[in-house]
């Protein structure tokens, strides 16, 4: 969840500064045009610009269950869209940059996450209280985000240089913990060449060497990303930007959380090993068993 947030949050910041930088440049061109110091194909990336939007309004609206059938609804939806990204633009121009953030964190909460959960597929075999306990939490975790993301939209510092650096500090975030989350889900990169080569009795054993191996090489790396922190911690920052301090602390924490995947995957694998029986051995038959006794 903190991830998806934190992916949503870069991606609206960068279309932000996009937006901003797109803008000013175009209204230098129109205030060429209309004083007639610049020739009219100035103004073409505008006219290009806006059909984009309206072509990519129309396949997010298209991708809608709820609207799919219904043509009229989906141009007008689209043309809604439309109109919200253009005067996005031009508030960029003419409002205060806190005001168009957290208005933007609104309407994406309301537009694209609660869509989202009203288009989410149900468990048919729960049952209808069960149903409704769900559709509450899950509003209510939306409303609870809503809220939090547009209060902290209000805060923003002036203008909009700041969305490049707040996006590089939460790609940052966002790749080291993937990083420890495609640990934990076992679709990191592996070497399958030497499993067909070794006994299926031994997989375990194998398994749980090379687990604890990455666990040591991962564990060194996390030590040297954390004297790299240390080294972070006397260095000044400029007033209202992210501390170079917390912006590093993303690599030795992912790698902490790696090394100890790694080390539990290594262990399970090593107690897998002793305490269950190979599956290929055959289970002894009664008359050795009554010939032994």
């Amino acid at each position: 969840m903190a991830v998806t947030v934190g992916l949503l949050v870069m991606s609206a910041s960068m279309c932000l500064y996009i937006l901003y930088q797109f803008t000013t440049s175009q209204n230098g061109a129109w205030s060429g045009v209309l004083d007639g110091s610049r020739p009219a194909s100035a103004i073409w990336p505008s006219v290009v610009g806006l059909l984009m939007t309206f072509g990519m309004s129309r396949a997010i609206v298209q991708q809608s269950p709820s609207l799919r059938s219904i043509a009229a609804v989906q141009w007008a939806v689209s043309l809604l869209l439309t109109a919200g990204v253009l005067s996005l633009a031009l508030a960029t121009l003419w409002l205060p940059s806190w005001l168009v953030c957290s208005a933007s964190t609104l309407a994406i909460c309301v537009f694209v996450v609660l869509p989202t959960v009203l288009d989410s597929p149900t468990d048919a075999s729960l049952d209808e209280a069960t149903l409704k306990r769900q559709t509450l939490m899950l509003s209510g975790g939306v409303l609870v985000v809503t809220v939090v993301l547009t209060g902290l939209a209000t805060w923003v510092p002036a203008g909009y240089s700041w969305t490049q650096k707040l996006a590089l500090f939460l790609l940052l975030w966002a790749a080291f913990i993937g990083a420890s989350m495609a640990t934990h889900e076992r679709r990191h990169l592996t070497i399958d060449a030497m499993k067909k080569a070794i006994p299926t009795r031994l997989l375990p054993w194998h398994e749980g060497a090379s687990n604890l191996v990455a666990a040591l090489l991962s564990g060194a790396f996390c030590y040297l990303a954390f004297l790299y922190w240390q080294l972070r911690l006397d260095q000044a920052t400029n007033p209202g930007e992210i501390p170079d301090w917390i912006k590093v602390l993303a690599i030795p924490f992912a790698l902490a959380l790696v090394t100890l995947r790694f080390t539990a995957f290594g262990i399970g694998s090593i107690m897998v090993a002793v305490l269950v029986r190979d599956p290929n051995t055959p289970p002894p038959s009664s008359s050795t068993a009554s010939a032994k006794g």
